[in-house]
């Protein structure tokens, strides 16, 4: 009741009443029923509770804990006993319990946070006896000692607080180290499966030929779940683009025949440390895709509804390049961005010196916008905001092409229409500025006769993105609009004859 009753101290509340009521009864107590007993309670009082993280990594953990320790002392239960280990034997079953329960919540650590710790068997050697043996019963004498002394009880809760301030800078030595964590994709359900067979069939392997035959039969499905993600990865022949939900923002990935990735923006909000848009989204849909390497990273400009979910990336993916417009901005998100590329040594040409056509197996990235030497001209063009300044992107494969405006607006438009012409028709066009009222003009839009327009923005947003005007600009036009904030991330695939979008929410978008 003191801890909140977390499922992992109600699993812990359960199992010892059931172990007391055994002893009480004198009975013969079983700790995989007890343990199976306390899922069935919990989950008979709040079914949904075996959705929850804590809950999974609870259970699995200590049933690991149970198997793997039964399984070394040679008898199917765990009893408890008032026998008296050496120091040696102590450290030995420490380690132990410390090993199997990394091993059983491995799947799931890497599912939920895509990283799995390197030093956790070493630091538990000291953090748990501390927290366990020292500040728990420090805390909990304390509770008991109130009533009576109040001096003895403060002291306790001192002492208790001393502990675990001391445990957390253990716990931050630990992770500080260089090999202390390492990031990974995301396993799949069918991968996690797998794993916990082979780990059955390892340890039962000896018994007959039957579990053999199931070792076998695991090891061939893993292989061919390898198989199907390398051919996913790096032998598709058709370009894959997925225009990311990010909310109020814009972030798009392009997987390229071959292998190749690029990443245009980021998305993101204001203050990262409220809400991370890279950690929570961009990340998570990279590492599911099996994706680790971004080859070429863009930023269309410095706003950080663009740049702010660019700074996970760049800090935990091996990102080869970034192309930025070469314009800086006076904010922390864009300090964090300059700090992380020249930390993890990130090459960042020029502006001036970036190719404006780049070949990617057969996909053609080209820049259109801004003129190489946009910066210097900057006095005598004092329409070109930061918006204005967004690298535009136009990415060809076959007779499919996708136009990346960034948030330009009308005046960039009219240069671009002015510079460019037709050689801006497009097949699907992500809307400009998030479907604002300032871009898409008319001649932009006759300029590029787009089939499809893709909106990236937030759902009920503040500044009313998309225009109902734009909108019904777009369907004048003859455009199927598709928006994220109602269809969720938008996936288009095209071998440069064959065009497919794929909506996440397959939902028309409202009409205006």
């Amino acid at each position: 009741l003191l801890s909140g009753m977390s499922p992992s101290t109600q699993r812990a509340v359960i199992m010892v009443s059931v172990f007391l009521m055994a002893f009480f009864f004198n009975r013969e107590h079983d700790s995989i029923n007890t343990l199976a007993l306390a899922a069935l309670v919990i989950l008979a009082v709040d079914p949904p509770s075996i959705f929850s993280i804590s809950f999974q990594l609870s259970f699995i953990s200590v049933f690991f804990i149970i198997y793997g320790l039964s399984w070394v002392n040679g008898f199917k239960g765990v009893h408890l006993t008032a026998e008296k280990y050496s120091i040696t034997s102590k450290i030995m079953t420490s380690l132990m319990v410390s090993f199997f329960a990394f091993v059983g919540s491995l799947p799931f650590v890497i599912f939920y946070f895509n990283q799995f710790s390197a030093v956790g068997i070493l630091a538990n050697l000291f953090i748990i006896p501390l927290i366990g043996f020292v500040a728990v019963a420090l805390g909990l004498s304390a509770v008991f000692l109130y009533p009576v002394h109040t001096i003895l009880a403060i002291g306790c809760i001192k002492g208790s607080a001393y502990v675990i301030e001391k445990s957390f800078t253990l716990v931050r030595f630990f992770s500080e180290l260089p090999f202390a964590a390492f990031k990974t994709i995301t396993p799949t359900l069918l991968e996690m499966i797998c794993f916990y067979l082979l780990i059955w069939a390892a340890v039962n392997l000896n018994k007959n030929r039957i579990v053999k035959y199931i070792a076998l039969s695991i090891v061939v499905v893993f292989m061919a779940d390898i198989a199907y993600w390398v051919h996913e990865r790096f032998l598709h022949d058709d370009l894959r683009v997925t225009v990311i939900d990010v909310g109020q923002g814009s972030s798009s990935l392009l997987e390229i025949p071959g292998g190749q990735t690029v990443l245009i923006d980021g998305g993101g909000f204001s203050d990262n440390s409220s809400l991370d848009i890279g950690e929570i989204v961009v990340g998570p849909l990279l590492w599911r895709k099996k994706i680790k390497t971004i080859d070429t990273m863009i930023l269309s400009h410095p706003n950080s509804d663009h740049l702010n979910g660019l700074i996970y990336i760049a800090r935990h993916f091996n990102v080869k390049s970034v192309w930025t417009n070469g314009q800086p901005a006076d904010t922390l998100g864009y300090r964090e961005f300059m700090d992380v590329i020249k930390k993890n040594k990130i090459t960042m040409p020029a502006f001036e010196a970036l190719p404006r056509k780049t070949l990617f197996n057969g996909t053609l990235l080209e820049i259109l916008h801004p003129e190489s030497d946009f910066i210097s001209d900057g006095e005598a063009d004092r329409w070109k905001d930061c918006n204005d300044n967004s690298l535009v992107v136009k990415v060809k494969a076959g007779s499919t092409s996708i136009l990346f405006p960034g948030d330009i607006t009308e005046s960039a438009e009219m240069d671009l229409a002015s510079l460019h012409g037709d050689k801006l028709k497009s097949t699907i066009l992500i809307a400009p500025h998030h479907g604002s009222k300032s871009s898409s003009s008319e001649l932009f839009m006759d300029n590029i006769r787009p089939e499809y327009v893709i909106i990236s923005c937030g759902w009920q947003n503040m500044f009313g993105f998309p225009h109902p005007q734009i909108i019904k600009r777009y369907e004048e036009q003859g455009c199927d609009v598709l928006r994220t904030d109602l269809n969720g991330a938008v996936t288009v695939k095209t071998d440069g004859k064959f065009l497919t979008l794929d909506p996440e929410v397959k939902r028309a978008a409202v009409s205006f």
